[in-house]
């Protein structure tokens, strides 16, 4: 007859649990804010990771949406630079779910101020949001043979677009490069501080999910 049987048959009170357990709870405890904290303070530098250096394109593609000149100014710098020779607008400038038009959109006299003639901007009148712009922009690169472009867009929406554009250009041998805005606002370590970034994160991480859903369902 075992211990533990004998304890059972005869009555006798049952050992306490072994100390190690109390030290594991203890441990979880500890442990779940402190992985939240690193999860917080290194949200930012994650979102932002996949920006990369500019190299030689086909074209550079402005995404829409940023309510100002950040993402239209690093293009006017890229294209001065000789990256590539010319630019494409996508949808409007800070109005969500509006589509760029050379006719009104302030972008237009920005980059001409920046040097870029107008005469080398291209629209995308179609797309309304990122994943449109992913999609549609993989055809205007068929269309017209290109086989890389620079996308600009802010520092926190990099993330979420390399799973589009990833998926989207995924098959065709097309490549993309994403470059970071300029984004005065962005904050990496602090993002949580400023009332745009936090918005910023806060849609990013639900579009995150979102996309991933499509990726894993294989929707266009």
């Amino acid at each position: 007859m075992t211990a533990l049987v004998r304890r059972v048959v005869m009555g006798e009170p049952m050992p306490a649990p072994r100390r190690i357990n109390a030290w594991l709870v203890r441990g979880f405890v500890f442990a779940v804010p402190v992985l939240v904290v690193v999860l917080v303070l290194g949200l930012g530098s994650w979102l932002a990771a996949p920006t990369a250096d500019p190299i030689a394109a086909d074209a550079v593609i402005v995404l829409g949406g940023d309510g100002g000149n950040g993402r239209a100014a690093k293009a006017g710098e890229l294209f001065r630079a000789g990256f590539a020779g010319q630019v494409v607008l996508t949808g409007g400038s800070g109005k969500p779910d509006t589509v760029a038009d050379g006719k009104v959109d302030p972008r237009v006299k920005f980059l001409a101020g920046m040097g870029v003639p107008s005469s080398l901007l291209l629209f995308d009148s179609t797309s309304r949001n990122s994943w449109e712009e992913a999609v549609n922009t993989g055809q205007l690169m068929d269309e017209k043979g290109w086989r890389r472009v620079l996308v600009v867009s802010d520092p926190p929406h990099l993330r979420r677009l390399q799973l589009a554009w990833g998926h989207a250009l995924r098959d065709d041998g097309q490549q993309f490069v994403l470059v970071a805005s300029h984004a005065d606002w962005w904050h990496p370590d602090t993002w949580w501080q400023d009332d745009r970034s936090a918005r910023f994160v806060g849609r990013e991480i639900l579009g995150l999910l979102y996309y991933a859903l499509r990726v894993v369902f294989n929707v266009s």
